[in-house]
């Protein structure tokens, strides 16, 4: 089978059927992003209150906050990945199907006990680019949101849940997952369309709050009247309320 009637399988993310949580990524993109935000604090310390303070004041206005900027966005990302080790979605339905449905199971390596329902919402953006470097610009859009709670049932029959069931039916007039892609060259504009599954609940301490990157496109199988069949409508009904 060619790679242009199966492009979900060009993206390593999705070769196995297995969607990962990239908590190692993130934890040190934000600490990247504080040391960046607390040298771009420190000039401006320096450059507009240097000359009222002392050189010891300066470092300790400088040097104080600059800390707690490195510890706690970083040190989010950590406690997270401690508490709830790396989350997967296992895909049921592979790709997600345009006029079709979306189906899989988020696991949890470690126990959850939620104060509030589960909301779990799949979400087509599209994210529209103009311009490059200092005159780039992004505007992000949402074409399409569905959103279902996890029933108090389920919470009840699973009080330390690890796995969240997910299913959802797409319609056809939705657009396919892309990579960014030239719109118009002239005018340096560029498009990406990305489906994103989040799921969150209040817990205590640090709360859960996962977002995936899924693939969702329209294929052969794909039907304009498609609708969940009486068994799947089923188990929806079960442990969702939209």
């Amino acid at each position: 089978m060619s790679k242009k009637t199966t492009p979900w399988l060009e993206f390593p993310q999705w070769k196995d059927g297995i969607v990962r949580t990239n908590i190692k990524q993130e934890f040190f993109s934000s600490l990247g992003l504080s040391f960046f935000l607390s040298i771009v604090y420190g000039i401006l310390v320096v450059k507009f209150f240097g000359n009222f303070f002392d050189t010891q004041t300066c470092y300790f206005i400088i040097g104080f906050p600059s800390l707690l900027l490195i510890l706690l966005l970083p040190l989010n990302r950590y406690l997270f990945w401690k508490k709830y080790g790396d989350v997967e979605l296992h895909l049921g339905t592979f790709p997600g199907l345009i006029g079709g449905k979306f189906s899989g199971a988020i696991k949890i390596p470690k126990s959850v006990v939620p104060e509030t329902p589960f909301k779990l919402t799949l979400a087509c953006e599209q994210c529209i680019s103009t311009g490059s470097g200092k005159n780039s610009r992004s505007k992000n859009t949402t074409l399409w949101e569905s959103t279902q709670t996890i029933t108090p049932r389920l919470l009840q029959e699973n009080a330390d849940l690890r796995i969240l069931p997910v299913l959802f039916e797409i319609p056809y007039e939705t657009l396919s997952s892309q990579e960014e892609v030239i719109v118009d060259e002239d005018l340096e504009i560029t498009e990406e369309i990305e489906w994103l599954l989040s799921a969150s609940a209040e817990t205590p301490g640090i709360d859960f709050c996962v977002t995936f990157q899924v693939p969702i496109f329209k294929t052969s199988e794909s039907r304009p009247d498609f609708q969940l069949d009486h068994k799947d409508q089923q188990i929806l009904n079960e442990y969702t309320s939209l």
